[in-house]
């Protein structure tokens, strides 16, 4: 077993890093010949003038609506690749339970931009397909699935000027355009709430049982965004988003919930949204050019749950309401973030309110509160060598003190140069499980990671 003392000096090892001068995406190196520190404090995570360029379509907020330069296919592709070593050790709720542990050396994911860019004066496009070690599950169904999927594919008109345009995105899109809180991190998704707190309950039956949900927001679905930026206080942008999304769907045999446009699609017919859309609104005002800003966000949204009744012909249109009930969840978040030095503190805070269900009556029952919050110290030792610990905690049903899960992360991102990136994080996690009943608290588990994740683009 791996002592806890060889994953702490593996840490200090990583911040004690060279000093090398680093290049910007690859694409977007060749057509601008930027560095890195152009458009990041520490790759990922934007400033200012990386803002300003994302949120244009990929072009200098002064090219809008002027003649593109000559096109270049090599502007507008760029692979990534990432392998991880991933040491998890974990005790479970259960009195008396040994702490299991489990060390791997695995392939997690590449990735293939095409046409990601700036396409004419006023069109952009996204592209990334995603490629992943093949599921044995296939979503429940027997066969291996077919490894590759559709993070982004979308298309977006961007007209107007330099201190203000206006933009239209549709396709398979991120909703978040965030920046400093409610953007990437520079750890790149160690935590449990970047984004709106993604954390999925799965539907519980058993006897009268309330059956919660539980559906974060964030990630990448089907839709259509439109956004307008202006430069406000001290120049510095403001934008509004109002975004319509395809939604979420219930997957009973994998995952709880997913979102349609990069999982599967809502059981047409059958569930009772199956034709409904989502809503989200999302601002946010940029307070200085490395880091500070605060944003807000408003998401409306319906998920189909399966009521865990498999006794009923699920082709029986007759038995819709008995396979499956909706979930129209809120979801209201802010976030906040500001430098002090090389140091950016961040924070967030997210509340929500869910439907819930039970099998006693076989009806709606008492609405479920949710809560979840953030903070955040991060440290640029140089443009490219970063630290930071971050404390986050999420209740799924404040109504309830049995469920309520926390984590520490502390991280370590070192850009190597030349698309070369190494990220280092050990985080400690507590999960209160409830019992049986639903009620009662069965116990705490203990989840400790450490993982060394190497990141590569050409």
């Amino acid at each position: 077993m791996r002592s806890l003392s060889l994953k702490l000096s593996m840490i200090v090892l990583l911040i004690a890093g060279w000093t090398i001068s680093a290049s910007a995406l690859p694409n977007f190196a060749r057509k601008y010949s930027l560095a890195c520190s152009s458009c990041h404090s520490v790759v990922p995570r934007l400033n200012e003038f990386g803002w300003k360029f994302r949120a244009a379509g990929y072009r200098l907020p002064d090219e809008i609506g002027k003649t593109a330069s000559v096109f270049n296919l090599s502007d507008y592709i760029a692979a990534r690749l990432n392998v991880a070593l991933t040491d998890k050790s974990s005790t479970s709720a259960t009195p008396g339970s040994a702490a299991i542990n489990n060390m791997n050396l695995q392939f997690a994911g590449a990735s293939l931009y095409v046409l990601f860019g700036a396409l004419t004066k006023n069109i952009s496009s996204e592209a990334e397909f995603s490629f992943n070690v093949p599921s044995p599950t296939n979503n429940g169904i027997s066969g291996m699935s077919f490894p590759v999927g559709v993070s982004t594919a979308s298309v977006g008109y961007y007209t107007g000027q330099e201190n203000g345009w206006f933009s239209a995105r549709a396709g398979i899109i991120s909703g978040y355009q965030g920046y400093g809180a409610s953007d990437r991190g520079i750890s790149s998704g160690s935590a449990m709430m970047t984004s709106g707190y993604a954390t999925d309950l799965p539907a519980m039956a058993a006897g009268d049982k309330m059956i919660p949900s539980f559906v974060g927001i964030g990630g990448s679905q089907a839709g259509i965004d439109l956004g307008y930026t202006l430069n406000t206080i001290k120049d510095h942008p403001a934008t509004i988003h109002a975004a319509v999304f395809s939604g979420y769907a219930y997957d009973v045999k994998d995952k709880p919930f997913a979102a349609v446009g990069g999982g599967s699609p809502k059981p047409s017919g059958l569930a009772p949204s199956a034709n409904s859309l989502d809503f989200q609104v999302f601002a946010s005002q940029i307070l200085t050019e490395d880091g500070g800003g605060i944003s807000a966000v408003y998401y409306h949204g319906q998920a189909d749950i399966g009521t865990n009744v498999n006794s009923l012909p699920k082709t029986a249109t007759s038995n819709i309401d008995s396979l499956y009930w909706t979930d129209k969840f809120n979801r209201w978040a802010i976030f906040a973030s500001y430098p002090i030095s090389r140091a950016l503190l961040l924070a967030g805070y997210e509340n929500g309110l869910d439907n819930s269900w039970t099998l006693k009556s076989f009806a709606y029952a008492d609405n479920i509160k949710s809560s979840g919050w953030f903070a955040e110290g991060d440290y640029n030792i140089t443009d490219m060598v970063g630290v930071g610990v971050r404390y986050d905690l999420i209740n799924p049903n404040t109504s309830q003190d049995n469920n309520k899960q926390t984590q520490i992360t502390g991280f370590v991102n070192y850009n190597f140069g030349d698309g070369l990136q190494l990220i280092g994080q050990y985080a400690v996690k507590s999960s209160r499980m409830p019992g049986s009943d639903g009620l009662s608290t069965l116990g705490t588990q203990a989840d400790n990671t450490f993982q060394l994740r190497i990141s590569w683009v050409q």
